[in-house]
Order: C-alpha cells, then sequence, then structure tokens
C-alpha cells in the first residue's frame, strides 16, 4: 500500500505506519484481511479508545497482548482526534483494497467517530510577548538547522514540513527580492499545484544572517543539496515543543 504511494511525504507514510501497526496489533498479523467486517471494525475502533499512545515505546506496555491491554486502567488513552485520524486512514485502506480487487467489498465506511464539543483541547495562542521571547532564544541558544526552520515559519506563515523540505536552490532572488521557493524538488513532492508558490523572505530573517546560514549550508556535501539535515518535520516539531515547555 506505501510502496504504490511513492509521493507521499515521511510525515503521511508514519502517520499510515502506525495505523497498520495498530491494526495487526488488534487482529494478529496472520489474519485474513477478507475475513474482517464492518462490525470487526467497529469493535477495533471501541478499543482502540482504551489503548495507551505509544505504547511500543512505554516498558510497562510494549510486551502485553492487546487483550492484556484492555484489562489495565490505562490512565492516558488515545485521544479522539488520533481515533478520527486512524478511521480516516483506515478507510482509505480498504478502499484502496476494494478498488484494485484484494477484498470483496469496503468495509471500512461510516467509521470515523464524531468528536464531542469539548473533546478537543484549544491550544492557547501566543502573545507577541511569548513571541517576542521565542525568538530572542531561538537566536541565541538553538541549533541553525532549529533556529531557521522556526523562524523561516515564523516569518512565512508556511508550514513546518515545507519549510524543513526546502533545497538551497530553493532560496533564490526573484526581481531582487531574497525568496523561498515552496515547489517540488528531488527530496519531495507537493501535494497539491495550489502548494507551490513563492515567499518573499522577512527582511529581519535576512537581518538576522539567514543568507550566511544558506551559503554554508551550500558547500556541505552530506546535506547533498538540501538546506536542512532532517526533512523530517516532526524532529523540528518535537524539539520545539520541549523547549517551549522550558521558556514558559
Amino acid at each position: 500500500y506505501i510502496e504504490a504511494h511513492p509521493e507521499w511525504a515521511p510525515k503521511t507514510v508514519s502517520a499510515i505506519s502506525a495505523m497498520l501497526a495498530d491494526l495487526e496489533f488488534a487482529f494478529g498479523p496472520d489474519r485474513d484481511v477478507t475475513t474482517i467486517d464492518h462490525h470487526a471494525l467497529l469493535d477495533f475502533r471501541s478499543k482502540l479508545s482504551k489503548l495507551p499512545p505509544n505504547r511500543s515505546k512505554n516498558p510497562v506496555y510494549a510486551d502485553k497482548t492487546i487483550g492484556q491491554l484492555l484489562k489495565l486502567k490505562v490512565e492516558k488513552t488515545y485521544s479522539a482526534t488520533t481515533i478520527a485520524n486512524r478511521m480516516g486512514l483506515l478507510t482509505s485502506y480498504f478502499r484502496f483494497r476494494h478498488r484494485h480487487e484484494y477484498i470483496p467489498s469496503n468495509p471500512a465506511h461510516d467509521l470515523a467517530p464524531k468528536i464531542k464539543r469539548g473533546q478537543v483541547t484549544a491550544r492557547e495562542a501566543f502573545s507577541i510577548e511569548d513571541v517576542q521571547a521565542i525568538k530572542s532564544e531561538l537566536l541565541a541558544t538553538a541549533k541553525p538547522d532549529k533556529k531557521w526552520a522556526t523562524l523561516l515559519c515564523m516569518y512565512s506563515g508556511a508550514r513546518l514540513g515545507e519549510v524543513t523540505g526546502l533545497a538551497v536552490h530553493d532560496i533564490q532572488t526573484v526581481e531582487g527580492i531574497p525568496c523561498m521557493l515552496i515547489r517540488d524538488n528531488d527530496s519531495r513532492q507537493l501535494k497539491t499545484d495550489s502548494s507551490v508558490r513563492t515567499i518573499p523572505l522577512h527582511p529581519e530573517i535576512l537581518k538576522a544572517g539567514f543568507m550566511d546560514f544558506v551559503a554554508t549550508q551550500s558547500n556541505n556535501r552530506k546535506l547533498k543539496g538540501m538546506l536542512f539535515l532532517s526533512t523530517a518535520d516532526n524532529t523540528v516539531s518535537k524539539w520545539f515543543n520541549r523547549h517551549v515547555q522550558k521558556l514558559f
């Protein structure tokens, strides 16, 4: 399934791999997928709501079967949003199998749970003072790749994955204005044509020395033409979340 979609971004592949791992964990590696019906998938959804996230990384849960986990009183379980996302990916997976005649019918319909009001916790927006504090800390202490990836997002509104997937030659001067080009390159393919765009670099980015960073990266053979060492956006995202928690 994943091999049939080489255009998928690493983040998409990771999410689908997690969904397939949950499916195998619940039904077993030898279960004939043609025997999985709609009622079995509804039961699977119910079980997901009682399982702990990242169970394979937690020594308390890592070696337990799904039956053993369901008997435990787990403090933290999958969020409503995660379950809804898993069901969406599951539906696409079974639709693919049905379309290519691996299964006679698609049992994965009407699986997305309705998220009730209050199940999703809203994130409090950063104040202007918070943003200034984050910027000052980034400029003073952060490693170059984390610093510039974060600052580019802050000053452009681009998504993190768009920034971490930039190649060195995606930083260009267009009609006398330094810009970053969000486009396909050797390491990524954008999902839609509307994602392709040219974004002028903010004066604050230039003033802080970003073009010196680009020049340094262009001479780094290990990067193979990419601007950042890691093109996986979750690497920067996890670092940023830990960093902000310490800052505030």
